[in-house]
């Protein structure tokens, strides 16, 4: 019987959080961000919007005070970087689908594949929900762990009672 919350916990966590890997790493789907005000510094190869963060895509949103995206330093000068990490802090929300996440800080690290929700991150799916110190998803293996800290790990699933069956 404890397998079952495990899975599911797992299963709801990677079903929010595979859009932030399509954010950036796709071309054929637009995605548009807005902000109070955005700086671009070439040679540091960030981009940081600051204030009212808001990313828009067909499938997803993500709000955010800050976000800051690197780009990887092996790209040519001149030439338009990919992307190696993005960081949002301050108030970090993700929609997909009718899923939500939210947390203070969450990390994404292209090159592993893993994104990384901070600060009393919680991710729910209609009433289920998982909260923990730490959640990590590696998109690219479709794992997950929700670590705890001073509280422990809280799964919250509802399941069909006995009259659903009648």
């Amino acid at each position: 019987m404890k397998t079952f919350p495990r899975i599911a916990a797992f299963a709801i966590a990677a079903t929010l959080m595979t859009a932030p890997l399509a954010v950036a790493q796709s071309t054929s789907v637009p995605t548009k961000i807005t902000s109070q005000k955005t700086v671009y510094d070439q040679d540091g190869r960030t981009v940081v919007f600051r204030g009212d963060v808001l990313v828009v895509r067909p499938d997803m949103k993500i709000w955010a005070d800050v976000m800051t995206v690197r780009l990887d330093a092996s790209a040519k000068q001149g030439q338009p970087g990919t992307i190696s990490r993005i960081e949002a802090t301050g108030n970090v929300r993700l929609e997909r689908e009718g899923k939500k996440g939210q947390c203070a800080k969450a990390v994404y690290d292209a090159a592993k594949g893993l994104l990384t929700l901070s600060g009393d991150p919680r991710l729910a799916d209609g009433d289920n929900s998982i909260s923990g110190k730490v959640i990590r998803l590696w998109l690219k293996d479709n794992r997950s762990e929700v670590e705890g800290g001073d509280k422990p790990v809280e799964a919250i699933f509802f399941t069909p009672g006995a009259e659903a069956g009648k």
